[in-house]
């Protein structure tokens, strides 16, 4: 009874703190848009979050070996770390691609208003920074570093932590749109964060996954309708190439958790089938 106690507490505390994150985030927002504070906006936003971290801990005992995974990475968890983390990123893109070929409606609207409030005139090293460095450095100490610590602490098994920060991390960013894909590379981050006990290769990761994201918004500009749908519905042929994306995703995927030692047979053989499978069912 007592361990179940416990439990509920940390669960309890680990949702406590996504609401005050997120009431900080949205207290920023409303406030920088009333002093039109531009790309500068982003540091307040994200430093207002972070500030809730120490304050709860300050507030709440923390769990049971800390609140913050602070082990070195090791070298030979680099490449399966990626190799997952790419794998994962492939699928949520080549998701959000079928969505939006099966629902016109289904536009980034997040991406364009960011771009055209944020970075359309920004200096390029301000760009860099609100954009890709300290996004990823702030929602890795708070989600992978803190929340996940404290959800670990709540579950005997660690996927349900996983997942629940996973979903944390993707309603933070407010958008239907990127629901699903930042679920899923969140839950990414979050697996390689629990494996590695160690934020400092996620951080790496999602800096390079904004730094990417920004070039993409950098290319769309202000259109908030997918590549090939713009004009009407999806060619066969742009179909078939996020229907490869897809499988190329799967494979990376299996062959980060093969790396990880997860998976016990011959995760190259696995990831061709599932890949045939993919493509058969994307061209029918």
């Amino acid at each position: 009874m007592q361990r179940l106690n416990n439990r509920a507490k940390e669960l309890l505390a680990a949702f406590t703190v996504f609401a005050l994150v997120l009431g900080a985030e949205y207290a920023a927002s409303l406030l920088c848009a009333r002093i039109g504070a531009g790309i500068f906006t982003l540091f307040i936003v994200e430093g207002a979050m972070l500030a809730v971290v120490p304050a709860a801990a300050r507030i709440l005992r923390e769990p049971r070996g800390g609140c913050f995974p602070d082990r070195p990475p090791r070298a030979r968890s680099v490449v399966p770390s990626i190799a997952f983390a790419v794998g994962l990123a492939l699928v949520a893109s080549a998701a959000v691609y079928f969505l939006g070929a099966l629902i016109p409606q289904f536009t980034n609207t997040t991406d364009a208003a960011m771009y055209r409030n944020y970075f359309k005139d920004a200096n390029p090293v301000l760009v860099a920074l609100a954009g890709a460095a300290v996004p990823a450095f702030c929602e890795e100490l708070i989600f992978r570093g803190y929340l996940q610590s404290r959800l670990r602490a709540g579950f005997s098994h660690p996927l349900p932590a996983l997942l629940i920060s996973a979903l944390f991390f993707s309603a933070a960013h407010f958008s239907l749109y990127k629901a699903l894909p930042t679920f899923m590379i969140g839950f990414a981050y979050a697996f390689i964060a629990y494996k590695t006990e160690s934020v400092a290769i996620t951080v790496f990761l999602h800096m390079v996954h904004n730094a990417v994201t920004l070039v993409s918004m950098s290319a769309r500009g202000s259109e908030e309708v997918l590549p090939g749908v713009a004009s009407g519905a999806p060619s066969r042929t742009l179909i078939l190439a996020a229907a490869v994306v897809a499988v190329i995703g799967v494979f990376f995927t299996l062959l980060g958790l093969k790396l990880f030692g997860m998976l016990k047979f011959k995760g190259w053989k696995l990831g061709v089938l599932a890949g045939t499978a993919a493509v058969c069912t994307m061209v029918l």
